[in-house]
């Protein structure tokens, strides 16, 4: 034996020396000398066994077999690791093989651990053994990886038998104590546990084997006890429990589980009942019907109900409290799957979950609640600080190289983020598990986690409180603490749950309550758990919390600190997660459901994080990169979704219009994580979006929000969703539809107590306050109150129902708990409304909800609403002195100019009422102003835009009431246009950094603070020099919008000296009650000029006067006249083409309804503007001296009329600005006009002092002197007054406005007019003019703005009829367009356009002409216009393309304001629904006038374009009248933007 031993060492060693791997072919020549010691060991083989005499010989032939297996093995690691499988394989068959010859050869020899306990023969064979199945494990995989699947078979036989020869002595009563998860984490059957999960996935994935896969087949003849046999068929079920979405593997979980119940007969009460369970949540997850969950149940409970005959199960008591609780919570689950849609899943739900917590409750406080986590050894020790990971860690970590050692049998690898503590050391062994500490408590694995998912469940459906006590019992788990014994090892007793009940479930459990905590508002109490639990993550050994979990803890960590406002230390956590996620490393998973859930878990930390760093982003006030996150957020969240949907098919397809959410079939703690994620974030963006004006956008993600609740079967979430959707209604003015979402949401929640009944309420007193049902809102609101108050005592009875350590992180040091207070946003808003309502009442009733306000907790909406609230209380009570004041009673009834418009030498001497008015309007001015700080940059758009029209009426006030300020005109003007464009700043802000989608950043990375505010260095590719021009021009104006909405936009100096010096720019506001007018006006050089007009200002003339024509008559005059015109419009198809009178009363209609039009155009100038309708007026230069002797007329006339204090009047004067405003006014006016004028210099003469008894004025003498003096200065003006050549006025009106056609009342009707939405889109759209100036090589003077946007007309691109039915139209123009292809027109006609087609012209033409439906709205989306970088100038002619649609409180939407943030410079578009044969009259001869015809547009050029041309905004304006019905038709199309010429 001697001389075979030396010859298989001497084979041993050649083979090794052979065997280079540099060298691919060199592990064949160590095959072949390791064959040959094979072949000897054959040889010897039957004369060495049969040596009975000398058993050292015998037992040296083990050795020798298991040393030549070790040599084989080591070879096949060195291949296996360089990744030669095909080459490793024969090494492993031999390797397995003598391996297996040796462990028998051993067996019959007696060789065991317990005889080997003196010398190292018995520990190395024991060692060997346990590591042969590790081997046949590596053949079988290397197999796979060859793709020889055929081997499977014999590679699981192998393993069947290894399992086969495990000793279960041991484990048998283990099986009777231990749960089953218990028993797989000691580290003494973890391995058995491997072999068996790796044997079940060999015969289902590769031997795709159904019914026979179970152990109990295979078992049941062996003399092996029921226990383990069943906990081997256990076991088998959970390795395939992530297969269990695969329909393939169904099946065989089936047949596994009832296995098991064959195995555990009544004998084995519990374990059956445990088997059940499993069967209840198998039915759930995989949504099988089949099941009878009910039956199962009751079987459960009286099995569970045997307290006295537990049979074989007597050890397994302490868990039938555990498995009651757990059953019922799967009842809660099947019940909420099973429910019908949106019925009464939270009854169902909640009766469960109550019986589950009520259990629970009995059963958890007995765990002991020692500190959880200080270190193990009995004194403390200073803490070791260790250093920031953020500081640490500068570049991600890289693999270390060292050099590799010889082969041997390798250690198994550590699982990721699995690695074993450093400090605390862990005994973990069988030998504990007989002695039991007293205050250790047994905890099933599936409970912690079944009560995490669950409530996750019930959070969805709105059972806040029940959620609250589940999180609790939660946290009650986790701070379970076993102590140190006196060596200083920290034992865990087996009996305690190891995955779960350590660091990771504190921390989890933590994060959970406080993320619900922070949900409701108590941001104290969440801040405070946060805080507790980050200091047990510092004080933790490394490796003991994986990274995912500190990541989590951080990010939410991080958004409880930005909600806060705390966005400094914020960002920090931020950045500390986002450096541990850089570093972390994807495992290597093999299954496909383990591959899905790692990545969803990657993509669930991204979208966290950039949730948190959106909510940074808000807390530092720039919403464009908090919206640019959150969207981020959301495709994550979507992506998530999705990928976890491959897990839980359903047939359900998804639209192709839109995004649809499909219900999986069965979710579990992941899912509900991702779609609680994913629905937050929807409505985080609903309310983003809303805040920022953007409705469309918000109703959208209502939508969508709704969708995804419908389809988690969740009534409360339906009705938070149905709850938003109402807001949005109610903002936009629509009582009725929010009336129907009320009852609708009320319905669902079906009495469920909580934030969203209350806040449904909420909405329910709003709704009555906008119908001016005060009494009945205020009894809402109280009621509202009430329901948060009665969940606030739910919450502190379910808060001290557990007492223990926990309280001490559930308050903040140095506060009570009634500090910390629930809802505050939503407080808030109630206590606004109900501070507004009683307004009127006593300022000791408004003062004390005013002190209630100001304790709750303060944050950027709640301090802008106070300031809000106090700034309007403030202009109320003004308004109330106003009234109170004898002097002053007249002067919301009169007009007021800014300037004032009359100076003096002579200080105003200011009465005690006056100073008191002004201290008054100051306080209210200072309130108004701090407010519009707060939210003119990311708050609500309605809040900012009242904040800016009440600066500016407090302005006007100011100014009468003779405060002295050079700055009141340009502030009000520029308060004013502030406001008008408030969303479109916003969205163009937004907007920009889409026009360019190579930007583009993939999601998975985090946003960074650096990565804002940049667009990147563009190619250089040859154009574009006009693409690098645009990407330059868009930054600033970007920049400039980002940095200036601000205070800096109203009061910096003015912008209008950039414009041409024939532009004039007039804005029209009016206030928020509708009963105050302001008209602007702002010309380049000069000073600007505004006058505030009271609508019902003409009642002070006349008391007996007829009913004021008031702008709400206005509007519904102009919706009546619009609706009919539709209406007929709809009739002319009915009109018999061959019947005369029929046609005859048509148009008789259609006429009629035109001199409505004319005379509402007529009223609104007359009534509303009056005298002061000359600030409309086209500019024009007026000679010095004939303004002085205009003055001097106007003067005289007035002194005389002042009795009192004549040598005081007599040094009074007119402002030069006032007389050239009047100086146009025509002498043969109304006489109501120039009284109109009378009373406004009476009243300037007033507010400067000089009282005037009006009752005593002829008012009618004065109009006759002001007339005359006006036609004597007409006289002298003939020939003198120079008009400013090619003059053009730019209209930007307020939403209130903007339905109107200002551009056809009588003073403007005819002239060049055009919109645009602010001043400073104005000069945007000059500084993008000199862009194009310089690409088409027209020169640009330096300090001389372009006038105009430069076209060229042979770049144009027609669409006419796109959609087949105007054939009319098609006959009239299609000869025309096809003649223009000859000089280099394109387009299409009679078919529809698709959208590359339409998006290509806009983006590379000069000019578009649309002649069809609408805007063409139908063939390219708007957000698709809005992200061109570059837009042609654009004609569309089509019923109500320039509409702009009426959104309430919001601001318009509509399709011009999409070409306006594209870049377009001017659009022409109609404002309401005409008949194609007037609109055809109307095109055409704007066409004519701009000589769009062969000759002169074939004859353009750069260098022959002069500045004579027709202005397309003149030739609009011109073409009015060629229509038959000149207002109802000539009066719908508008132009926005600046000129072109041609």
């Amino acid at each position: 034996m001697d001389l075979v031993a030396r010859a298989i060492d001497s084979i041993c060693i050649l083979a090794r020396y052979k065997h280079s791997r540099s060298k691919l072919d060199t592990h064949t020549t160590a095959y072949d000398y390791l064959q040959r010691g094979d072949i000897i060991i054959n040889a010897h083989e039957s004369s060495l066994l049969n040596n009975r005499v000398d058993p050292d010989t015998s037992d040296a032939f083990a050795r020798v077999l298991r040393c030549l297996s070790g040599a084989f093995w080591n070879h096949a690691i060195t291949l296996y690791q360089d990744d030669n499988y095909a080459a490793a394989v024969r090494f492993l068959v031999h390797a397995c093989g003598l391996g297996t010859r040796a462990c028998n050869v051993a067996n019959e020899l007696g060789v065991s651990d317990s005889k080997a306990g003196t010398g190292p023969t018995g520990d190395s064979w024991g060692t060997f053994k346990t590591s042969l199945p590790k081997r046949w494990e590596l053949l079988g995989d290397c197999y796979l990886k060859i793709g020889d699947r055929q081997a499977s078979s014999t590679h699981m036989s192998s393993l069947i038998e290894s399992i086969k020869a495990y000793s279960f002595d041991q484990l048998c009563p283990l099986t009777a104590s231990l749960s089953p998860t218990q028993i797989s984490s000691d580290a003494t059957y973890g391995r058995l546990f491997s072999l068996v999960q790796r044997t079940t996935h060999i015969a289902v994935s590769d031997l795709c084997m159904t019914d026979k896969v179970s152990l109990w087949h295979l078992l049941r003849t062996l003399n092996v006890a029921p226990g383990v046999v069943g906990l081997l068929v256990e076991w088998q079920a959970t390795g395939l429990e992530e297969n269990w979405w695969n329909s393939e593997r169904r099946p065989v979980v089936n047949f596994l589980l009832r296995d098991a119940l064959h195995v555990y007969d009544i004998q084995y009460p519990i374990r059956r009942a445990r088997v059940l369970l499993r069967q209840l949540e198998f039915a759930y997850r995989t949504g099988d019907l089949s099941f009878p969950t009910a039956d199962i149940a009751a079987e459960i409970h009286k099995l569970l109900s045997r307290q006295n005959d537990t049979g074989e199960d007597d050890a397994l008591s302490k868990f039938v409290p555990q498995y009651q609780a757990t059953t019922h919570m799967w009842m809660a689950f099947h019940a909420h799957q099973h429910s019908h849609p949106l019925g009464n899943t939270s009854i169902n739900v909640l009766q469960q979950s109550t019986l589950a917590i009520k259990i629970l409750r009995k059963t958890i406080p007995s765990i002991p609640h020692s500190p959880p986590y200080r270190s193990p050894n009995c004194s403390p020790k200073p803490r070791v600080t260790q250093p920031s990971r953020v500081a640490t860690r500068t570049s991600p970590r890289k693999k270390t190289s060292t050099a590799k050692a010889n082969p041997c049998t390798p250690k198994p690898r550590k699982k990721l983020m699995q690695t074993p503590p450093r400090v605390i050391k862990l005994d973990i062994s069988p030998k504990l598990t007989s002695t039991r500490q007293s205050n250790a408590c047994t905890v099933d694995s599936h409970l912690a986690n079944t009560i995490e998912m669950l409530a996750q469940l019930l959070g969805l459906l709105g059972h806040v409180p029940l959620k609250i006590q589940f999180l609790n019992i939660l946290q009650r788990i986790a701070e379970q603490s076993p102590e140190p014994a006196a060596d200083g090892v920290y034992r865990l007793p087996i009996l305690i749950l190891l995955p779960f009940l350590n660091r990771v479930g504190f921390i989890r459990a933590s994060v959970d309550a406080a993320a619900q905590y922070l949900t409701l508002g108590k941001t104290r109490r969440a801040l405070a758990i946060y805080a507790h639990a980050h200091t047990a993550v510092n004080d933790t050994a490394a490796g003991m919390i994986s990274d995912d979990v500190r990541i989590r803890l951080l990010l939410h960590y991080a958004e409880a600190l930005a909600r806060c406002g705390d966005d400094k230390k914020s960002l920090q956590l931020y950045e500390e997660a986002r450096s541990i996620a850089e570093d972390i490393e994807a495992p290597q998973l093999r299954s496909t459901a383990g591959r899905i859930r790692s990545r969803v878990q990657t993509l669930q930390r991204s979208a966290l994080a950039s949730k948190v760093f959106s909510l940074i982003q808000a807390a530092k006030d720039d919403p464009h990169a908090a919206l640019s996150s959150l969207r981020q957020s959301l495709r994550l969240w979507n992506r998530a979704f999705d990928s976890l949907a491959r897990l839980s098919p359903t047939p359900d397809q998804p639209s192709l219009h839109q995004k649809t959410y499909r219900g999986s079939i069965a979710a579990d703690g992941l899912q509900w994580r991702i779609t609680e994620g994913l629905l937050g974030t929807l409505f985080d963006l609903a309310q983003a979006y809303c805040q920022q004006g953007f409705v469309r956008g918000s109703e959208y993600f209502v939508e969508q929000a709704r969708n995804l609740a419908g389809s988690l079967n969740s009534p409360a979430l339906v009705s938070r969703a149905i709850a938003r959707k109402c807001e949005i209604q109610l903002y936009q003015g629509n009582v009725q539809d929010a009336a129907t979402s009320l009852m609708e949401a009320a319905e669902l929640l079906q009495d469920l107590p909580g934030v969203d009944a209350a806040d449904v309420t909420r909405l329910r007193a709003r709704h009555s306050q906008l119908l001016d049902q005060n009494s009945e809102a205020q009894t809402l609101y109280l009621e509202a109150l009430s329901m948060v108050s009665d969940l606030d005592k739910i919450l502190s009875t379910i808060d001290n129902a557990f007492p223990g350590p926990r309280t001490s992180f559930t308050r903040s040091p140095g506060r009570s708990s009634d500090s910390d207070v629930l809802a505050p946003d939503f407080l808030a808003s109630v206590l606004k409304q109900q501070i507004w309502l009683q307004r009127d009442e006593p300022r000791s009733i408004t003062g004390a909800l005013l002190e209630r306000y100001s304790a709750l907790p303060r944050s950027r909406h709640t301090k802008a609403d106070k300031l809000a609230i106090v700034a309007k209380l403030a202009l109320h009570d003004a308004h109330i002195q106003f009234r109170s004041d004898i002097f002053l009673s007249s002067l919301t009834e009169s007009t007021i100019a800014i300037p004032m418009g009359l100076s003096s030498d002579d200080a105003r001497p200011l009465s005690v009422g006056v100073k008191q008015m002004l201290e008054t309007l100051s306080t209210a001015e200072t309130m108004f102003w701090k407010n519009l700080e707060c939210v003119s940059n990311c708050g609500h758009v309605p809040d900012a835009r009242e904040a800016a029209i009440s600066l500016a009426l407090i302005q006007s006030f100011q100014t009468s009431l003779d405060k002295d300020s050079n700055n009141d005109a340009r502030v009000a003007v520029g308060l004013l246009d502030a406001s008008a464009a408030i969303t479109l700043r916003r969205e163009l802000i937004d907007v920009i950094d889409q026009k360019f989608p190579e930007l583009a950043a993939d999601d998975l990375i985090w946003p960074s603070p650096s990565g804002y505010g940049r667009l990147a260095s563009s190619n250089t590719d040859d154009d574009y020099d006009t693409n690098i021009n645009l990407k330059v021009y868009w930054k600033a104006v970007r920049d400039r919008y980002h940095s200036n909405q601000g205070l800096d936009t109203f009061v910096s100096a003015s912008q209008i000296d950039k414009l041409p010096a024939n532009w004039t720019v007039v804005n029209i506001s009016i206030t928020e009650d509708k009963s105050t007018m302001f008209f602007s006006r702002q010309r380049p050089d000069r000073e600007p000029l505004l006058f505030c007009v009271p609508l019902e200002r003409h009642g002070r003339k006349d008391e007996n006067a007829e009913e004021q024509f008031l702008f709400e008559d206005a509007m519904r005059q102009l919706e009546d006249i619009l609706q009919e015109s539709d209406q007929s419009a709809k009739d002319a198809k009915e009109v018999p083409s061959d019947n005369r009178d029929a046609k005859a009363a048509w148009w008789a209609k259609r006429v009629a309804l035109d001199k409505r039009m004319r005379d509402l155009l007529d009223n609104i100038e007359f009534c509303w503007l009056g005298a002061f309708k000359t600030i409309l007026q086209e500019a024009i230069d007026i000679p010095p001296d004939l303004l002085k002797n205009l003055r001097v007329r106007i003067d005289k006339v007035f002194q005389r009329i002042v009795v009192a204090n004549k040598k005081r009047a007599s040094r009074m004067k007119l402002d030069d600005i006032l007389v050239e405003c009047f100086a146009s006014l025509s002498p043969k006016c109304r006489d109501e006009e120039l009284e109109d004028l009378v009373y406004f210099i009476l009243d300037l003469y007033q507010f400067h002092g000089l009282h005037i008894a009006l009752s005593e004025v002829d008012i009618d003498q004065v109009t006759v002197e002001l007339r005359t003096a006006l036609e004597e200065h007409t006289a002298k003006a003939r020939g003198h007054i120079v008009p400013v050549k090619d003059a053009h006025l730019f209209l930007v009106l307020d939403k209130n406005v903007q339905g109107i056609p200002w551009e056809s009342i009588p003073i403007l009707r005819g002239k060049s007019v055009s919109r645009i939405p602010s001043l400073s889109l104005l000069l945007d759209r000059v500084e993008f003019a000199k862009i194009q100036r310089e690409a088409m090589g027209l020169p640009v003077m330096d300090g001389i703005p372009p006038d105009r946007a430069p076209v060229n007309p042979k770049k144009t691109y027609y669409v006419l009829n796109p959609g087949g039915d105007l054939t009319k139209s098609e006959a009239r123009f299609c000869t025309w367009v096809k003649e223009m292809d000859s000089v280099g027109w394109q387009g299409i006609v009679g078919r529809a356009p698709s959208e590359p087609e339409l998006l290509d012209a806009l983006n590379n033409k000069d000019l578009v002409i649309y002649i069809g439906h609408g805007g063409a709205e139908q063939y390219v989306r708007s957000n698709r216009i809005k992200q061109l970088s570059r837009c042609a100038a654009t004609m569309l002619w089509g019923c109500s393309s320039g509409l702009m649609r009426d959104m309430g409180d919001f601001d318009r939407t509509g399709t011009p304001y999409n070409y306006m943030m594209a870049g377009c410079p001017t659009l022409v578009a109609c404002l309401w629904d005409v008949t194609d044969n007037e609109l055809d009259k109307f095109s055409r001869s704007v066409f004519e006038s701009l000589k769009l015809d062969v000759k002169n547009v074939n004859a353009w050029s750069c260098e022959s374009r002069t500045d004579s041309g027709v202005s397309l905004v003149t030739a609009v304006g011109r073409s009015r009248d060629v229509c038959k019905l000149k207002y109802l038709t000539g009066a719908a199309p508008v132009v926005y933007g600046i000129p072109f010429y041609l």
